[in-house]
């Protein structure tokens, strides 16, 4: 079994196939074109057993992913509701489809092995290098330090006042958990959006379908929970015959808000951007062109609108937010630098590299950033969660810095011209001693022979 959080997806399915399309088998040939039609000879005997195929189906059966049922509380919804203090109490449903990247993004995995099978290495477009060298070496039933997964780079990655919420949250989990409840954990925690919310109350769950898992994507979530909280808004607009953007600037979040999981607002610049926006874009007098537009023009309409949005830095797991490094300098001033990272179109490599240059003051062209390898810095966090730079930077900041240190010693008591000078005096000629000690080593050594003896002849 395996799984990135909770391992209850199988490699081939055994006694009860979850979802069309569930592995149960693999051929292995000798060419491509044999194993397709070794595969096409397999006959497999199903028993037709009831599907759960859509969300509705799933909460009327009660049909969720075990301990993923998550709740979120402010205030007192019940409360606030019964007490008369609410004018209007407006209710509705959002539906959202599976989310899609715009375009393609190839996955692709090359697979190679060593001395005889007992090391394997492969090379692989992800974001989690670290999962891939994970799950192989459990399958396998090899250690991980026999497994080794490399990653040089892949294509881009990417992506009236408010009183009362309450809300329920489904998902389509599929037929495995995956990253399903970490993504449903998201999605409430961006149900606010921006607003401030005196008294809120969510309620999530995953359910459990017979439909394949996809897992996570662009936004994890983020996008789905603030579009709930943007239809409800459009929905208070309309029922109070105002614009949206007044009922947003009515209830815009301010410095030290309490959201509904507890946490204050610290640098609250969301009333500034959003009065700098709309000056600098002019947004009234758009608005006015539009509305003109649209009472001229019967087939044709124009719309504008600014919709202000937030996204959680790093994992929702604490311990995942952390980084490693490896950095090697080099007797002609060069350094090279390996981290945990995936450089996936972000620029994470050239701000590493932006990093080394000038921590070490040396030019960037001096610094050169090897693939992400599991072999070279281990047990990293995928690259996710829009924390990547931070996490990744300060590791080679933390290790560049140790090396500075070391050096510290023996540069200040010399007047060097160049870094490289500085670097070949310490580190080849000046090293720190550590745990070991050079010594001589004695021996001795006993040989029994045995020899045959020539006969000799007297006269």
């Amino acid at each position: 079994m395996i799984g990135p959080i909770v391992a209850d997806e199988e490699l081939f399915a055994t006694d009860v196939v979850t979802c069309v399309g569930q592995v149960i088998g693999v051929v292995v040939a000798d060419t491509h074109e044999n194993a397709k039609t070794a595969a096409g000879k397999v006959e497999v005997l199903y028993e037709k057993l009831p599907a759960i195929l859509s969300i509705k189906e799933a909460v009327n059966a009660k049909s969720f992913h075990p301990n993923t049922e998550k709740r979120l509380r402010k205030g007192d919804v019940e409360l606030c509701f019964q007490s008369g203090e609410c004018d209007r109490i407006i209710e509705g449903e959002v539906q959202i489809g599976g989310q899609e990247h715009f375009y393609l993004e190839p996955h692709g995995s090359l697979v190679w092995t060593l001395d005889g099978g007992n090391e394997v290495h492969m090379i692989s477009s992800t974001q989690a290098p670290q999962k891939h060298q994970k799950y192989v070496s459990h399958v396998l039933g090899l250690p991980m330090c026999k497994v080794v997964c490399k990653t040089k780079r892949i294509g881009g990655g990417f992506g009236g006042k408010i009183l009362a919420l309450d809300l329920e949250i489904y998902n389509n989990g599929g037929n495995s958990l995956d990253l399903s409840l970490a993504i449903l954990e998201r999605a409430m925690f961006h149900s606010d959006n921006v607003y401030e919310i005196p008294h809120v109350r969510i309620v999530g769950n995953v359910c459990f379908t017979n439909f394949p898992s996809n897992t996570a994507f662009r936004g994890f979530g983020g996008p789905q929970g603030m579009l709930i909280t943007e239809n409800w808004i459009q929905r208070i607009a309309a029922e109070l015959d105002k614009t949206p953007e007044e009922i947003k600037e009515m209830n815009f979040q301010e410095e030290g808000s309490i959201t509904h999981y507890s946490q204050s607002l610290q640098h609250c610049t969301l009333q500034q951007l959003w009065k700098e926006l709309k000056e600098s874009s002019n947004f009234l007098k758009a608005r006015r062109e539009a509305d003109e537009f649209n009472s001229q023009n019967r087939w044709k309409k124009r719309g504008v609108a600014i919709v202000p949005t937030k996204f959680g830095i790093s994992f929702t797991t604490k311990f995942m937010n952390q980084a490693g490094a490896l950095v090697h300098l080099y007797t002609d001033g060069t350094v090279l630098v390996t981290h945990g990272g995936v450089e996936m179109g972000q620029g994470l490599h050239t701000k590493v590299a932006q990093v080394a240059a000038s921590a070490f003051n040396i030019p960037l062209s001096s610094v050169f950033v090897s693939e992400t390898s599991t072999d070279k810095v281990p047990n990293a966090s995928p690259t996710a969660a829009s924390a990547s730079s931070d996490m990744y930077g300060a590791a080679v900041l933390d290790a560049c810095e140790q090396i500075i240190a070391r050096m510290e010693p023996v540069a200040s008591k010399h007047n060097f011209n160049t870094f490289a000078e500085t670097y070949q005096l310490t580190a080849s000629t000046s090293f720190r001693k550590l745990d070991l000690t050079g010594y001589l080593e004695k021996g001795m050594r006993l040989d029994t022979t045995h020899m045959e003896l020539p006969l000799l002849k007297l006269r």
